[in-house]
């Protein structure tokens, strides 16, 4: 089974934490606090679906143990004089990786994030060589 390199281009937005409410007619809801974060993650979905899709031959979903490699890249403000990306603003590295484990299970990478088994990731900040997104290599582990 072929290891899968996926890059989806855009800012990463982390998933994780909710918002509850009540609408106008008394409905309960719960959705994500980050509004951007349903566009994220189908822009993520939609590269893992094209790297599974868009070649000579459609490759079927990892099966077993999946392990993940995962490189974060953010726009780095002018004023940011940090080496790496640690800020607030960027978010944790554990609710990225969160967003991206849900993305790969939506575009067909895997049948289920429950299969990831290893998971390795870096926040990095982007620069003239690389645009704002996400790099990651899925595969299935020995």
């Amino acid at each position: 089974m072929p290891d899968l390199w996926i890059r989806a281009n855009g800012q990463p937005i982390p998933q994780g934490s909710k918002v509850a409410g009540k609408t106008s007619t008394g409905r309960l809801f719960v959705r994500d606090a980050n509004p951007g974060l349903k566009a994220w993650r189908e822009n993520a979905a939609q590269a893992a679906w094209r790297t599974m899709n868009e070649r000579d031959f459609i490759i079927d979903p990892l099966q077993g143990p999946v392990q993940l490699h995962v490189w974060f890249y953010f726009e780095k403000p002018k004023s940011n004089k940090t080496a790496r990306p640690t800020s607030k603003l960027v978010g944790d590295l554990d609710k990225h990786l969160r967003s991206i484990c849900d993305a790969l299970t939506d575009g067909g990478a895997y049948d289920d994030d429950s299969q990831v088994c290893s998971i390795s990731g870096e926040k990095l900040w982007a620069d003239e060589h690389t645009q704002p997104g996400v790099f990651i290599h899925a595969s299935v582990m020995q």
